[in-house]
């Protein structure tokens, strides 16, 4: 469940929360997790408004994660 504005909208099914100023998102290998860090929360708010809420597919990481399932 959404714990801020930020959230509501994201659209990624790989997504998992926000950590400070660090996106989580599922990893590409089964149980496994990656971390983003960005340098602010602006930036992190932009990357999020552009990837996670709007075009994911075009995200390294969505590809990375989706790759482990159309591999199985």
């Amino acid at each position: 469940m959404p714990c801020n504005w930020v959230e509501v909208d994201v659209h990624c099914p790989f997504y998992r929360r926000i950590e400070g100023r660090s996106l989580c998102c599922e990893g590409p290998w089964q149980k496994t997790g990656i971390r983003v860090s960005f340098p602010g929360q602006r930036a992190m708010t932009e990357h999020m408004q552009r990837l996670c809420q709007g075009r994911f597919c075009q995200c390294p990481l969505y590809q990375a994660a989706q790759a482990r399932y159309e591999s199985e």
